[in-house]
């Protein structure tokens, strides 16, 4: 994940599932909403480094819609 290592939220199976949180090492947040089997899926909002929103809205499996 780029450079993200702290991740609050939800776990299921020791994987990331359902609604959190995932932190770059700089604490700002990187991605913040659902996800599934360890991955940004459903419903979030993607930001950079310095905290600037870069995306909201549908992620697949990783991927922005």
């Amino acid at each position: 994940e780029s450079g993200a290592v702290l991740y609050k939220g939800m776990k299921r199976n020791s994987s990331r599932n359902g609604y959190g949180t995932l932190y770059y090492e700089n604490g700002q947040i990187y991605v913040q909403g659902e996800f599934k089997n360890g991955r940004p899926d459903g419903y979030g909002t993607i930001y950079d480094r310095e905290g600037k929103m870069l995306f909201q809205g549908g992620i697949q499996i990783g991927k922005k819609d």
